[in-house]
């Protein structure tokens, strides 16, 4: 049992690794992403989103980072994040990036 389940393992680990989505891929999703979350914010009249995510559509700046069976991508504005994205298996996720732990009381 213990075999097949390190099996399994290996096998899902090597086709992570050969799917992984490249940086083309990310640029991608993470660009349509961003399109949506500023289509989102200009139909809640909320100004300073549509401001802020029109200015990192414009920039282009984000950064790739490779983790072997996963793939990250990060735009920035300015130096701060602003839409985080996560790729596996041929897929990108994104989303607003977690900038802290919230705190319990």
């Amino acid at each position: 049992m213990f075999r097949l389940l390190l099996l399994l393992l290996i096998i899902a680990g090597v086709g992570a690794y050969f799917t992984k989505p490249d940086r083309a891929t990310m640029e991608e999703g993470a660009r349509a992403s961003v399109q949506q979350a500023r289509d989102a914010a200009a139909s809640a009249f909320d100004i300073g989103g549509v401001l802020n995510l029109s200015a990192a559509d414009f920039t282009h700046d984000g950064t790739y980072e490779d983790y072997y069976v996963l793939s990250k991508y990060t735009v920035n504005l300015a130096g701060h994040p602003v839409m985080q994205c996560w790729g596996a298996y041929k897929q990108v996720r994104c989303g607003p990036p977690v900038t802290g732990q919230a705190k319990s009381s």
